[in-house]
This record gives C-alpha cells, sequence and structure tokens, in this order.
C-alpha cells in the first residue's frame, strides 16, 4: 500500500497547485512540527546518527493545503551516507536510482527519499539553508541522535510567505555572479516549477536577474555549461524539460 503524508497523519503524497498564497506567519513551531513527522516517517524508533533535512519537505509550513513531494537528506560525510543508506534499506526502502555525483534516490513506501553526495563537513544547518536557489524551500532541520537539534529559516522563506512571492534567496545570486556557477537555467526551471506547485507568483526582476546574468555575465561557453547541466540534472534526473526555456537559452 503506498504511504502517504498528509496534515492529518503521517505519510507522503504528491504536492499540487494551490491557487492562492500562504496563509498565516511562517514560523519555528511549524517547521519543528514538520520536521518531527518526517523524521517519524523515516526513523520509528529512532536514528542514531545526525541527518540534515531541507527543501521542499517544509511545503506544508508554508500553506496548510500543501504537501510534501519528496524528502531531501544531508549528511557531513561518507560514512555518515553509508550509515544512513543501510538503515533505509534495512527499513524498507529500495534503491530506485544512484544519480552520481548529485544523489541517490530512495523509496520508502512510495515517497522519495533522496540523500545527496553533497557531504556537508564541519558546516552548520544555516549556511546549507542558504545555499538554495529558491527562498521558499531555504527551511532546515537537524536532527541528532533521537532528536530535532535545531532549525533554521532562512530571512527569504519569511519574505516568501508575506510577499506570496517565488523569490531568491539573495546568496544563490551573488554566488552565481562571484563563482560563475552553471546552475542560471536550473534555478529558473525551479522558480517556475516552485511557483507551479505552490500557486504563488514570481518576483519578475528576480527571475530577469537570472536571465541578464546568463546573457551578459557568462561565456559562450559557461552558457553551453549551464545548458549542460540543466540537461544532466532537471531533465535527466527528474524526467521534465522546459522546452521555452531552452529555446530561449540557445537562441541566437
Amino acid at each position: 500500500m503506498r504511504f502517504q503524508f498528509s496534515l492529518r497523519g503521517p505519510g507522503v503524497r504528491a504536492a499540487y497547485p494551490v491557487q492562492s498564497a500562504p496563509r498565516g506567519p511562517l514560523t519555528e513551531k511549524k517547521v519543528r512540527k514538520q520536521a518531527a513527522r518526517i523524521f517519524r516517517f523515516l526513523f520509528p524508533h529512532g536514528y542514531p546518527g545526525e541527518v540534515f533535512l531541507c527543501g521542499g519537505a517544509f511545503k506544508p509550513a508554508l500553506h496548510p493545503k500543501l504537501r510534501t513531494n519528496d524528502i531531501d537528506l544531508w549528511v557531513r560525510d561518507r560514512k555518515e551516507r553509508n550509515r544512513l543508506l543501510k538503515f533505509l534499506l534495512k527499513r524498507g526502502a529500495t534503491l530506485d536510482r544512484d544519480f552520481h555525483p548529485f544523489c541517490l534516490r530512495l523509496l520508502l513506501n512510495g515517497c522519495a527519499v533522496e540523500i545527496t553526495y553533497h557531504n556537508i563537513k564541519n558546516g552548520t544547518l544555516e549556511e546549507l539553508v542558504h545555499s538554495f536557489d529558491i527562498a521558499g524551500c531555504a527551511i532546515g532541520a537537524r536532527y541528532n541522535h533521537r532528536g530535532i537539534r535545531e532549525t533554521y529559516i532562512s530571512p527569504g522563506a519569511y519574505e516568501t510567505v508575506a510577499t506570496g512571492e517565488v523569490i531568491l534567496e539573495e546568496a544563490y545570486m551573488k554566488s552565481l555572479v562571484n563563482e560563475r556557477l552553471p546552475t542560471v537555467l536550473r534555478g529558473i526551471d525551479r522558480m517556475q516549477t516552485f511557483a507551479h506547485e505552490t500557486g504563488l507568483r514570481i518576483r519578475k526582476r528576480d527571475i530577469e536577474t537570472l536571465w541578464a546574468i546568463y546573457f551578459h555575465n557568462y561565456t559562450v561557453e559557461e552558457q553551453r555549461k549551464c545548458v549542460d547541466v540543466y540537461l544532466e540534472t532537471t531533465v535527466g534526473f527528474k524526467r521534465g524539460c522546459n522546452k521555452e526555456l531552452l529555446q530561449r537559452a540557445t537562441a541566437a
């Protein structure tokens, strides 16, 4: 039987569009409550290691009608990743896909659980949250030895709820310019997807800033790398392609 997640009981089910902005304030209490539900689903009898939960799993904290679509987990190093993988496989999960060097995708009672290959090492929960592109996903919790030790909400996530807009994390935009990361197109696609899932409107100046960075800050070779990364990750892993985005990105 497919395991489902809702505000009325444990489980996970796919997100769906909500035709209104988030209701009510975003609070630490809501985030902690959502994190507790997900960790109970993953570790009904506890887990002796350390795990970071961030991203779209916290959509229900933005709006009561949103649902968790998948669960994204981070760990500090390879040893902890192997430990978590073995634990979840013993728990009953199956390996759906090894998407190296990005993530391991598992299915647990019908829910997608993704363990990233990115090692946090000595980083903090706050640093991890601020590495996100979409501010509405910049929410996280740290679980360690059978309990939630901390939660963190980005100021951009608060602003998302207050304005009803899909906006970008400021640190993400700075990193694109300073580090010339090849994730611009993926960021544009994620803004559009997040807007569709939540019913929020896209902040026009943010998405146009991404296009301006792509066309005016990146060389032709860097633009090609952005296309490659988009095809490899968003299209290759998520199995969906935004044709209009690709047409604009590759237009002469």
